[in-house]
């Protein structure tokens, strides 16, 4: 059980909160009571995401003599025997100011968990964290693992669950009579059990200063913030910098965020209360989605964590989660995905993947130039093969595209909303089932061509008009001499000249092959 409760998202996600709500490059973890050597592997194992900082472990129980002393040593992780059930309770100077405590399925077997959580803040320092995990449901599956595992059941209190079990709200009422604040409950249907954590109540309120980072053009907050950390630097640990971003959806405050963070790493200043909501009812301009009067808002922001993300309709964290091995390849039926390849150029690692676009949609507002697109067709065209073998790097491409998840793909053609047929391009990923791309760069089909005739329209032509017209500045009856005309671009160049009324000459392979028997085909004058 061990594997299955403590190497899923749900503890890593528990893992990073106290990290982020913790200070200095060391920070100083306990693990207590644990029941086997493998549980306190998996609370280890944790730290790996986070290769800035060093942990300091320490088991503490009053079993601790029961744990492997050679494996104890190699971890270095010091143990001391400690029983937080003993009638008079004494703690050591060495378990003292941990910034988080991680406990699993401990509460269930304790007389007294108040008491036992009351006893627990001594080893934290103020506003110390709990990392804790209780069995809530499925108890009868419960009960049959401590049978398998020859396990005494003893029960505890006859108003819990068999005896033993908490349900969600009785643990809810401990963790208030015990002094902790909740900040964060998550639970799997799958799983037994759900994991909290739990914030030791601060001696002082907090005294907050507010920065508003919204202004992305002149940034007029830059010189009050420098202003605000100088004073703030030397201030006792209630008095903390709140971040905020309201209006603007796309601020960068998380990276920035982080970049204070890593700065200012010995100290633990900095909150952040921000707004990626993406769908359109809560991304109007005129649309205040945090209201700091509001009374949940300010109940959630007495919490004092570093993360408050507000995003359409509820409140989190956002958090970067490993794709383990398993899942890379996991069939998904949507609506919205890209072609890609998934190790730079192989192309037998060509794969569909699912598309940012499911978002992007919900942001679509009435008048935008921005519209949706169900591709039917899109084309392949030398970058794009370019691309797939690795023979191009994805930086030689002209633009902004490092943070694209795929460049393949540049132009399509399939239908609207509102179902008009329509080909376009767009700078990458238009080997898609729908794009998402400026108005200005769609054209109607015309009735009497297909779909996949229209595909391959968009690049070729528009890469002749504007060597022709704009930079070329062709007029009528020019003269012009076109090279490997019977390639795609050199059949547009053909057709826009001879609109032009140009005399054109071309050249091309001179025995007959299939590309010039095309050229001769489409142009007999």
């Amino acid at each position: 059980m061990a594997d299955v409760v403590n190497r899923d998202r749900i503890f890593t996600v528990a893992h990073d909160i106290c990290v982020e709500n913790s200070a200095g490059y060391r920070r100083k973890f306990a693990a207590v009571e644990v029941s086997s050597m493998e549980l306190l592997k998996h609370y280890v194992a944790a730290q790996e995401r986070h290769i800035l900082f060093d942990f300091d472990w320490t088991c503490i129980g009053p079993n601790v003599e029961d744990l492997d002393e050679e494996t104890l040593n190699q971890m270095r992780v010091p143990k001391f025997n400690l029983s937080f059930d003993d009638q008079e309770f004494k703690n050591l100077r060495e378990t003292r100011n941990f910034d988080a405590i991680f406990l699993t399925k401990v509460l269930s077997l304790k007389k007294d968990p108040v008491q036992y959580l009351r006893r627990c803040k001594e080893l934290l320092r103020d506003s110390g964290l709990i990392v804790l995990s209780e069995i809530t449901q499925h108890h009868e599956l419960a009960l049959i693992i401590h049978a398998l595992q020859g396990l005494d059941f003893e029960a505890c209190d006859e108003t819990r669950v068999y005896g033993k079990y908490f349900s969600t709200n009785q643990l809810e009422d401990t963790f208030e009579q015990a002094g902790y604040w909740v900040c964060f409950k998550q639970t799997d249907p799958a799983l037994i059990t759900t994991t909290y954590v739990l914030k030791k109540i601060p001696k002082l309120a907090r005294e907050i200063t507010k920065v508003n980072l919204d202004d992305v053009s002149k940034f007029d907050w830059v010189e009050p913030l420098q202003k605000t950390i100088l004073d703030h630097l030397n201030e006792p640990e209630h008095k903390v910098i709140q971040l905020t971003s309201t209006r603007v959806k796309s601020t960068g405050i998380l990276g920035f965020d982080r970049s204070l963070n890593r700065e200012y790493v010995k100290t633990s200043k900095f909150r952040i209360v921000c707004d990626f909501s993406t769908k359109k009812e809560y991304r109007e301009e005129e649309t205040r989605n945090i209201d700091f009067d509001d009374p949940e808002v300010q109940k959630l922001l007495q919490l004092d964590m570093h993360s408050n993300h507000f995003r359409n309709g509820e409140w989190g964290s956002i958090r970067d989660l490993e794709i383990k091995e398993g899942e890379r390849m996991a069939l998904k039926e949507c609506e919205h995905a890209f072609v890609n390849t998934l190790a730079y150029g192989d192309v037998s690692s060509v794969a569909w993947v699912e598309s940012p676009n499911q978002y992007l949609v919900e942001a679509l507002s009435e008048g935008s130039k921005q519209e949706l697109c169900s591709v039917y067709y899109a084309a392949l065209n030398f970058r794009d093969i370019m691309l797939a073998y690795g023979q191009i790097p994805p930086d030689a491409i002209p633009g902004q595209f490092a943070d694209n998840d795929c460049l393949l793909g540049m132009e399509f053609s399939g239908r609207l909303k509102s179902g008009k047929r329509v080909m376009g391009i767009v700078s990458a990923q238009a080997l898609a089932t729908t794009v998402i791309t400026d108005s200005t760069f769609l054209w109607d089909v015309p009735k009497h061509w297909s779909l996949a005739d229209a595909a391959t329209v968009p690049v070729a032509y528009l890469t002749a008009y504007y060597a022709l017209i704009i930079r070329g500045n062709l007029q009528q009856g020019d003269k012009i001499l076109i090279h490997s005309g019977s390639g795609g671009v050199g059949q547009a160049a053909i057709a826009i000249c001879l609109s032009y009324d140009c005399e054109v000459f071309t050249t091309t392979i001179i025995l007959p092959t299939p590309e010039t028997l095309v050229l001769n085909n489409t142009f007999r004058e």
